[in-house]
């Protein structure tokens, strides 16, 4: 059996040593802690199962480098702790003059010569650029890398805009298995977010969240309005009901925040993974991840389009006679 000492188990990416109980993937030999794999649940290169795919050790992964706060092992090359992000050596051209005038992540030089320097406007990896940098990111990627058995070139060619944020959010819940974040985004545009990065399912879950806390906003209207529909209902009657449904709607947003980069992640990763497995050759895969990832404006304008007209149409049909009236006195 393979001495796997030294090693990096490819989720928590902690060297092994003598004392570990170790698994090992039966389709590609990937070794991992017990405790990984079964947290996991399955082998991070299961996208690329095939086969010609065999997983081998990075070559200088026998000599792991101890980050200098969490004690994790990383490659002799790696400039930042690839488990905390911890500074581990200055790059071989820390000099003034290299690091630029912004500090240590000021990649201006490099992209002194704009889109023709990097291949392109997203470069040949869809955002990274020929030695596999994403700006000012650059230490923190490489072109061989995978996230979840993908490549990191792909995830970036399916993500498109904003790739480089995603990918740190999802680098750091495959090294730290926390899948909490928080998406300021999603907070703040609700559904929108959801239809704007073409999560379907869930814009249409949490439009229907959202669409259930705004009953009573919508039965206030039509009771101040005069509305038959609402019979003897007084909007001191319902003022609990409007109390308890303003709390869930911010418990709602806290909470969609808090999950919206994990969806994302566990909707991209099952698209990715379907592209690779109708499309087989490269290119045909690469336009389908363009085709099927990225983000989707129109969605959004038509989701924020059609709920306002199904709201306004719902009002306009069911309030009283006193809704311009009680307008009239909001604008006045």
């Amino acid at each position: 059996m393979m001495d796997y000492t030294g090693h990096a188990c490819p989720r928590c990416n902690k060297p092994f040593t003598p004392a570990d109980d170790i698994v090992v993937c039966p389709e590609c030999g990937a070794p991992y802690h017990r405790s990984c794999y079964e947290a996991e649940g399955h082998c991070l290169f299961e996208g690329m199962h095939s086969p010609e795919f065999a997983w081998k050790p990075a070559p200088s992964e026998a000599a792991p480098v101890a980050c200098p706060r969490c004690g994790a092992g990383n490659a002799e090359s790696a400039v930042f702790c690839s488990h905390c992000g911890a500074r581990l050596q200055e790059p071989e051209d820390a000099d003034e003059d290299a690091r630029g005038e912004n500090g240590p992540y000021d990649y201006s030089a490099r992209y002194a010569g704009g889109q023709d320097a990097r291949q392109g406007a997203d470069g040949p990896y869809g955002g990274m650029d020929e030695e596999g940098f994403f700006g000012p990111f650059g230490q923190l990627f490489t072109p061989g890398e995978t996230l979840c058995g993908i490549p990191v070139q792909t995830w970036a060619a399916f993500l498109g805009a904003s790739s480089p944020y995603y990918l740190l959010n999802f680098k750091r819940m495959e090294l730290t298995g926390r899948k909490l974040s928080v998406s300021f985004s999603a907070f703040v545009l609700g559904p929108i977010y959801f239809f704007y990065r073409k999560m379907y399912k869930w814009g249409f879950v949490f439009a229907a969240l959202s669409l259930l806390l705004d009953l009573p906003s919508l039965l206030a209207i039509l009771i101040e309005s005069g509305s038959a529909v609402t019979g003897a209902l007084t909007l001191a009657s319902i003022e609990p009901l409007l109390n308890i449904a303003w709390v869930l709607s911010w418990v709602m947003m806290v909470v969609r925040s808090m999950v919206a980069l994990w969806l994302y992640r566990d909707t991209a990763l099952g698209r990715i993974q379907a592209i690779q497995q109708r499309w087989q050759d490269a290119g045909s895969q690469r336009a389908a991840l363009n085709a099927l990832g990225g983000t989707s404006i129109g969605a959004a304008i038509a989701y924020g389009v059609i709920s306002s007209l199904l709201l306004g149409l719902v009002v306009l049909r069911l309030a009283g006679p006193g809704l311009y009236s009680m307008y009239a006195s909001y604008l006045l």
